[in-house]
């Protein structure tokens, strides 16, 4: 399953609300039976952020002309 469109508005962040929406989205993952989440991200930032919740970096592509890294979290 993949996770998109997802990210908390500047003045929201560092309060835990990413890290509760990540797992509200891993619950309904295993609710539905999947065994993990992948993602893809242009944000440069992004990827040091998944990382510290536990995801793992998979492959680097290029999506609409933008750098893009894909990652993934095993359930």
């Amino acid at each position: 399953i993949w996770l998109g469109s997802f990210w908390v508005v500047q003045e929201y962040r560092n309060q835990g609300i990413g890290t509760k929406l990540l797992e509200k989205a891993y619950a309904k993952a295993r609710e539905f039976g999947h065994g993990k989440i992948s993602l893809f991200s242009s944000d440069p930032k992004a990827p040091e952020w998944y990382s510290n919740h536990g995801w793992e970096e998979f492959a680097e592509n290029t999506y609409q002309g933008h750098k893009v890294v894909l990652m993934e979290y095993l359930l």
